[in-house]
């Protein structure tokens, strides 16, 4: 099946304007229609009739992986969403690759699934090119943590810009004054957020280098994860925050390999649910998983049934200070 980029390229238009004229959302010049249409069929753009995603019962999540526990329960609590409305719940794992993603909507639009629950953005690549062949072929969309920005598909995201602030009070209000951070890709659509957090803060508390200088981007591969002790020690960061939880395990069997100890040598945040690192006592950003799970299935059958919504809504992470990120004894 053709890309609707390639259809857009072709007529000389977006592909926003594409995908709404194929809805019947806008009206276009008859000029821009005639481009389209011969753009269509030199393209040979096949559309599947939207009017088949009512006869479906049955919606598509699909995610990068399974391994990190915050995808995982997200996954979870909209099984138990969609199920309690009937619906049956199809998984998909990108394995973090644009291709991957690509290959796995053109599938589930053959199927004629109802919805579609994308969760993250793959290659840190942000693009709305699938949400928009989704749209087209008559599913149901929602995201999650994927577009922090208000677009024309429903969306919900956590909180990044107040985390980050968050985060960075909490390290210095307890004596860590060199803050790092543990990201995913350098180009992940959430770490404009991200940015403008810590531009905000260090020049309010007046920190004397610059913070982003401190970013280790992992691309979400565990021998990175396993490399960036090394490279924080270097910037001699004495606090640092992760986007995910599996990070935070990864540095701290680095940590334990290297003899050394939180808070004392290194403090700690991880983004994730509040009770996967009880135990550890980690402290955690707590992502409150069970809103955004109820937000986006919400969203897709809001989709569905054309009641009106609100299509971009954050959830706010909550701060759970535990050890790690105490004030380092002295």
């Amino acid at each position: 099946m053709s890309t609707l980029k390639v259809v857009a390229k072709l007529a000389n238009v977006s592909v926003s304007t594409v995908s709404k004229y194929l809805n019947d959302d806008i009206k276009v010049k008859e000029e821009t229609k005639i481009r389209i249409e011969s753009a269509l069929k030199r393209a040979n753009y096949t559309k599947i009739p939207k009017q088949k995603r009512y006869h479906s019962k049955s919606i598509a999540i699909v995610l990068p992986e399974i391994a990190n526990t915050k995808f995982s329960v997200l996954v979870n609590y909209m099984l138990d969403e969609a199920t309690a409305k009937g619906y049956t719940v199809m998984t998909f794992t990108t394995k973090n690759s644009s291709a991957n993603e690509t290959m796995i909507v053109d599938e589930i639009i053959q199927m004629g699934v109802a919805g579609a629950i994308l969760i993250t953005e793959p290659q840190g690549k942000p693009s709305n090119e699938n949400l928009l062949k989704l749209d087209n072929a008559g599913v149901a969309v929602a995201t999650v943590n994927r577009d922090f920005f208000k677009n024309d598909f429903a969306s919900v995201c956590n909180d990044y810009y107040n985390t980050i602030k968050d985060v960075i009070y909490h390290f210095y209000s307890n004596g860590h004054k060199r803050i790092g951070f543990m990201l995913g890709w350098e180009k992940q659509s959430g770490n404009k957020e991200i940015f403008r957090a810590i531009d905000e803060v260090q020049k309010e508390l007046e920190f004397n280098y610059d913070i982003k200088d401190n970013i280790y981007y992992t691309d979400y591969n565990k021998i990175k994860y396993r490399l960036a002790l090394d490279y924080l020690k270097n910037k001699d960061v004495d606090a640092v925050f992760t986007i995910n939880d599996l990070m935070a395990l990864e540095l701290l069997k680095s940590m334990k390999s290297h003899k050394l100890f939180y808070p004392d040598d290194l403090a700690i945040i991880a983004l994730t649910d509040n009770d996967n690192f009880d135990l550890l006592e980690v402290s955690a950003m707590d992502t409150d998983s069970i809103m955004m799970a109820k937000i986006a299935v919400k969203a897709v059958f809001d989709v569905l049934l054309g009641n009106p919504m609100d299509k971009y809504q954050v959830v706010r992470t909550k701060l759970v200070a535990r050890s790690s990120s105490m004030p380092k004894p002295y």
